[in-house]
């Protein structure tokens, strides 16, 4: 069996049949996932008259805050396999893109190399399970100041049930799409080193390394921005949320880094070589122009071209962070920052509402 064969051996995810099986863009399919958990699970609170109590004020308020939890954990349950279909679509043009300016003298990528990294894959399988296993263990085992609290019988009320169960696929999803988030980034990152010659004065063509990570960096902080809606609710805990969102926020500066730092070797590399060349042409003419010869006349044509083409190219930034690059990295970190004020901030109002 080729080495192509085993990497199409992986099965397909469910999330990525459902999302092709049903004829609505991705986002529309998560936010349908996610409003079908929230009908569901408030079907069921006013079935059992807990809205009621809630809205009569008989009900403590942690109950309340247990409806804010639930809405919270819905809308990342309905984003991380929508965010996992759009990583892989984003990742695959780049990727062809990327594709046809490899070197032919190199040795030929495996076809395995041009595909996304699969959810289903050995690595995204672990990462999911690792995560599956962690995400419980943080938010719900470890908080209780005494582990026998988990067993009474006033621990196991719906509100509680729910949100702990909730923890389990939030992690396997997470787990898996932050998984393939980096593995993407440093495969588009590898196939920078085997890149042909490059045009230093047009980096244009090289926009597929840029825009995988700045992609892959809006999808992570677009998930931490929706988690941050926890926040100032009491019965999360304050570390736990700083150890989850931590590792998300360090995945999001990885996925973000580590194409922009392939590039910035090969363009550092080519550089080199073309500033090297550039030099070794211009020391030839210098020579000829002082000897006074029968190619002086060509020498003193030619060098300022030669000089003024060394410094344009000693200009070239290895890193490719324009203007506009940098003003979406800001704007992304503003949506991250942005949203942990404004849930710290909806807390306030509904605490001096209440």
């Amino acid at each position: 069996m080729s080495e192509h064969s085993v990497a199409r051996s992986a099965p397909v995810p469910w999330s990525f049949r459902l999302f092709g099986a049903v004829p609505l863009p991705p986002l529309c399919v998560g936010t349908a996932i996610a409003a079908a958990l929230i009908a569901f699970y408030f079907g069921v609170e006013y079935a059992t008259g807990q809205i009621g109590r809630v809205l009569a004020g008989e009900a403590e308020d942690h109950v309340s805050r247990h409806f804010r939890t639930m809405v919270v954990n819905a809308l990342m349950l309905g984003y991380l396999p929508t965010a996992q279909i759009y990583l892989a679509r984003w990742t695959r043009r780049n990727l062809a893109e990327l594709r046809a300016l490899l070197r032919t003298s190199a040795a030929v990528p495996a076809p395995r190399e041009f595909e996304p990294v699969s959810p289903t894959s050995r690595g995204g399988r672990l990462a999911g399970a690792l995560a599956a296993l962690f995400t419980p263990l943080i938010f719900v085992v470890l908080p209780a100041e005494n582990p026998s609290e988990l067993l009474r019988a006033e621990t196991w009320i719906f509100e509680h049930l729910w949100d702990n169960a909730m923890t389990v696929p939030l992690g396997w999803l997470a787990g898996r799409f932050f998984y393939a988030l980096v593995a993407d980034s440093r495969n588009v990152s590898r196939l920078a080193a085997r890149l042909d010659s490059i045009d230093l004065l047009d980096l244009s063509p090289l926009q597929p390394l840029v825009r995988q990570g700045l992609r892959s960096a809006l999808l992570a902080i677009a998930f931490v921005s929706i988690g941050a809606g926890h926040i100032g609710n009491i019965i999360i805990s304050l570390t736990a949320m700083s150890v989850a969102l931590g590792l998300m926020l360090c995945a999001a500066v990885a996925a973000l880094a580590l194409p922009l730092r392939g590039l910035h070797r090969r363009i550092r590399e080519e550089k080199r070589a073309r500033l090297a060349q550039l030099r070794s042409v211009i020391g030839a003419r210098e020579r000829e122009l002082l000897e006074s010869g029968s190619h002086a006349v060509r020498a003193s044509a030619e060098l300022p071209g030669l000089l003024a083409l060394e410094t344009r190219i000693a200009a070239v930034r290895e890193w490719p962070l324009d203007a506009s690059t940098l003003w979406r990295v800001g704007l992304y970190l503003t949506l991250g920052i942005g949203s942990w004020l404004g849930a710290a901030a909806v807390e306030r109002l509904l605490d001096h509402l209440l």
